[in-house]
Formats: structure tokens, C-alpha cells, sequence
């Protein structure tokens, strides 16, 4: 789980797999326009997940992760996903959580931002207040791509709570 960006240095810049309180907020002042969707992104995805990985216990064989069920009560579909840079059952699980609250995220996001909103370069979270949207959270940045007239940014996400990065093995781990 990693969220990698261009800095404004022209190098690539990382942050890997954990939640951080955001220090930016946009509101609707910083927005050209704002698309917020709410739910699903449709009703083929996958209430269960697989990961499958590489396990070095089973002679680095392939070997498919416990099932993470998104929604119990939910229509059971499965969808397997090959992460074989993976080599434990945990971090496959783990996987199988954060992929899972990408997927059933209450809302995304994509709009057009001011180039005053140019301080969301090199953050992964973000907190939105948009009053006229009725949008209120933090959301994840999956994308941010500068525009050709070199004043405004494109951005996409998906709202994300705390809990999404927090993974209790006793509970959790089929």
C-alpha cells in the first residue's frame, strides 16, 4: 500500500501504507468544479476478496490468502488479485482490507482544483468541507495531474476513515 507523487522537484516521492491526519482542507473555494459520487462504483464489485501471493513456507509456491468478506450480509462475489510481490499471509490480508475500503468507499470524488490547492502535491489524505455538496471528510488522493494553462490541477479520490489502516491479526485474519 503506497501513494507515490512527482514533487516539485521533478523526483518521485513515496509514502508507504499508513494513515496520516491530513493538514490540508479544501472547501468549496478551492474548487473550478467537484463531481461527488456516493456508494459504489456499481454492483458488480466484489463483496469477497482474494490475494493471492507467494509463500515461502509452501516452496514459494502461489497461494491464495484467506477470503476478506467486505460486506456479510452482502451477495457473496469473489475476486482474486495477484500480489506476489507479497510473501506473507498477513501483508496479503492486509491487502485484501485496503483494496476492499477503495472499493465499497462512501464517496469519490474528481473535480478540478485552483491553483491555490497546488499544497495537496506530495499529501495522500485530505479533508473536504463542501457545504453545497453536503461533503464532509477525509479522502485518500489517488490522482493529481497538473493542466495544460499551468494554473489548475485534476484530482480524484475516495473518502477513507482511519480504521481502513488499522488491522487487528487476532480479529481480522481468516
Amino acid at each position: 500500500d503506497c501513494y507515490f507523487y512527482e514533487r516539485f522537484d521533478g523526483k518521485i516521492g513515496f509514502k508507504v501504507g499508513r494513515f496520516i491526519e491530513p493538514d490540508v482542507t479544501l472547501t468549496e473555494d478551492d474548487f473550478y468544479a467537484l463531481t461527488v459520487s456516493e456508494g459504489n462504483a456499481g454492483s458488480g464489485n466484489s463483496n469477497e476478496i482474494v490475494i493471492r501471493y507467494v509463500e515461502p513456507d509452501n516452496a514459494y509456491r502461489e497461494t491464495p490468502s484467506g477470503v476478506w468478506v467486505a460486506d456479510p450480509e452482502g451477495p457473496r462475489t469473489r475476486q482474486e488479485y495477484a500480489v506476489f510481490w507479497c510473501d506473507r499471509h498477513n501483508q496479503a490480508i492486509r491487502i485484501a482490507k485496503r483494496l476492499s475500503s477503495v472499493i465499497f468507499a462512501q464517496y469519490r470524488i474528481s473535480g478540478t482544483l485552483r491553483s491555490t490547492a497546488q499544497s495537496v502535491i506530495g499529501k495522500r489524505f485530505v479533508t473536504i468541507n463542501n457545504a453545497e455538496l453536503g461533503v464532509s471528510g477525509i479522502f485518500e488522493i489517488t490522482k493529481v495531474v497538473k493542466n495544460e494553462d499551468l494554473l489548475t490541477y485534476e484530482i480524484e479520490g475516495h473518502s477513507v476513515v482511519q480504521s481502513d489502516f488499522d488491522f487487528d491479526p487476532l480479529t481480522e485474519e481468516p
